[in-house]
């Protein structure tokens, strides 16, 4: 894809940035075996205040690779950003 578009891709010179993308560019597949899940939280009818809290999150998300492959994706110019705080 490259040699069609005539871009051409900056080098990594941070070994820790290269190895932030390392894992990534192995591919691969992702799957969910364990089909039951259990929460325990406040705002459930069986809380059991002694065991730690947890929830569930139910995400569906259909295309993600045709997704991905409609994005611009970063190629020179690659630079650490601030983390974003979530908490105010």
């Amino acid at each position: 894809m490259l040699l069609m578009t005539g871009v051409e891709l900056d080098l990594l010179k941070d070994g820790d940035m290269s190895l932030f993308f390392q894992p990534g560019l192995a591919g691969g597949q992702s799957v969910l075996f364990n089909k039951y899940a259990e929460a325990n939280n406040k705002c459930m009818e069986d809380y059991d205040e002694d065991m730690e809290q947890t929830f569930i999150s139910y995400l569906d998300a259909n295309n993600l690779h045709g997704h991905a492959m409609n994005r611009h994706v970063p190629y020179k110019d690659l630079k650490w950003i601030e983390p974003i705080s979530m908490h105010t």
